[in-house]
């Protein structure tokens, strides 16, 4: 650490070390931000595909599939309940 503090003095860096913070700080801010903009961005694109998903053909096929068979073993089963 003490030659980090010799070369600071001979240069007079030991000035500028309230602006390197500001600096480095500056830096990680803009560097968190890109990253949570690019994982919001993922996440939003993958709910994206999700929904495109959904809305797509033979989703809402096997949808009303489902429901057209749970509703002939809806009907099955009163058949059976009655007779």
């Amino acid at each position: 650490m003490e030659i980090w503090t010799r070369i600071g003095s001979a240069y007079g860096a030991h000035r500028h070390y309230p602006v390197l913070v500001i600096v480095l700080a500056w830096n990680l801010s803009v560097l968190c931000f890109l990253l949570e903009r690019t994982i919001i961005s993922k996440l939003f694109g993958i709910s994206k595909q999700i929904s495109r998903l959904k809305n797509s053909k033979s989703f809402r096929f096997s949808r009303l599939h489902s429901k057209v068979a749970a509703g002939g073993r809806f009907a099955s089963y009163v058949g059976a309940a009655v007779g």
